[in-house]
């Protein structure tokens, strides 16, 4: 099952994931995800599916370092 994560390219965090369905209601238009993009430049979204664990997901306690 895919999943999305927002990560601050900048601090290196992750927002909390959210699954397809709720990805799908929230961002009907992908204009939205541009207009986003423009104001939060650091900010990128990232959809990924972990092959091994399909309970995996990234969450606000992360940190890339």
């Amino acid at each position: 099952m895919k999943k999305y994560v927002w990560l601050n390219i900048e601090t290196g965090k992750f927002s909390n994931s959210w699954d397809e369905e709720m990805h799908n209601r929230c961002f009907k238009d992908q204009n939205e995800l541009i207009e986003h993009h423009k104001v939060n430049p650091t900010w990128k979204l990232i959809c990924y599916e972990s092959i091994t664990d399909p309970d995996f997901e990234f969450n606000r306690f992360m940190i890339i370092k």
